[in-house]
């Protein structure tokens, strides 16, 4: 088994992608350790991976609070003896544009997502150390690997997990203690249900934005994280696993332009460099074109069906309601 003899706390595992990592740890031979404020779902998947002979122990732990930290990692290592894996988990998402996000929803937002993966990688450090070797592998997002019109404290706050990761990789590199960021797109769990993936409307849309075609699950991001934890990884520190179905992998843009005035239009049209209008009109016939100063829109089919990537380029000249009147990219 791929963790045999291995102890691994895990952040919000009461439900979703973390008791999917849950089950799959303890499926490949880990003793796990359940951190979460959801005491009830916490129980019930302690107890139902004993009844499968695994081994689990839940404890209540809020990641804002170094006291429920320290009292979680203690009773980590008083159960089983020590602790070789961290998974920093755990993380809320509330979409929110930069000037719709008051300062509540962004410490709570920086607390959660980032606060809480510094408090548990300092705090699990030295027992890792006193292990001789460990594994951090923190759930980032793809939202911190590129910007986005409607998760500012979001995008920021899992942008900060991504170089919090780098940094500890490389400061205890020396100590045997490896850190890795996973990044997973759209995934159907309890946090996307109620907000990305609300309705067959929402499904769809970003089915069609996905290369592989389909929404992620749970598992899809537990068996990364799965390997980024084990020994098959020794060789991986500082490192992002990007798990999205090929969505970032595109060179494209849907942008959403949203002005002043409360008028909210897509605008499902691709900005693409002079140099590039001539090889694109060779493999997307006759598209209709708008030229804007140094910029062309192209509206047409999905460009996911082009050769080359369609390119954002000086989008920010198109935003402007002057620019765009009397035009319709419907």
């Amino acid at each position: 088994m791929r963790l045999e003899g291995k102890v691994a706390l895990i952040t919000g595992g009461a439900r979703g992608q973390g008791a999917a990592e849950a089950r799959l740890f303890v499926k490949e031979g880990a003793k796990v350790v359940i951190g979460d404020i959801l005491d009830v779902e916490g129980q019930k998947l302690e107890a139902e991976i004993a009844e499968t002979g695994g081994e689990c122990l839940y404890v209540h732990l809020d990641v804002t609070s170094e006291a429920d930290w320290k009292n979680g990692i203690d009773r980590a290592v008083a159960q089983f003896g020590k602790l070789d894996i961290l998974v920093n988990n755990a993380g809320i998402f509330i979409p929110a544009g930069l000037e719709e996000t008051d300062e509540d929803l962004w410490d709570r937002t920086m607390d959660i997502n980032a606060k809480g993966v510094f408090l548990g990688t300092k705090l699990a450090i030295p027992e890792m150390r006193n292990a001789g070797s460990g594994s951090i592998v923190n759930i980032s997002s793809t939202a911190g690997l590129r910007g986005s019109l409607s998760t500012a404290a979001y995008s920021a706050s899992k942008g900060a997990v991504r170089l919090l990761t780098k940094s500890t990789a490389i400061q205890y590199a020396r100590d045997n203690i490896r850190a890795n960021s996973v990044h997973p797109g759209i995934i159907e769990t309890d946090m996307t249900l109620p907000t990305l993936l609300v309705d067959e409307e929402s499904r769809q849309k970003r089915i069609s934005r996905t290369p592989l075609g389909r929404v992620g699950i749970a598992d899809d991001v537990a068996y990364g994280v799965l390997f980024l934890a084990s020994d098959e990884a020794s060789f991986i520190t500082g490192s992002e696993l990007v798990i999205d179905g090929g969505r970032t992998a595109q060179g494209f843009s849907e942008c959403q332009f949203h002005f002043r005035s409360g008028f909210i239009k897509t605008l499902r049209a691709y900005c693409i460099p002079f140099s590039r209008l001539q090889v694109c009109q060779s493999i997307w016939p006759d598209p209709t074109t708008y030229q804007f100063q140094n910029a062309v829109v192209v509206r047409g089919s999905h460009p996911s069906q082009l050769a080359i990537p369609a390119l954002v380029y000086n989008y920010t000249h198109l935003v402007s309601r002057k620019l765009l009147q009397g035009i319709d990219f419907s």
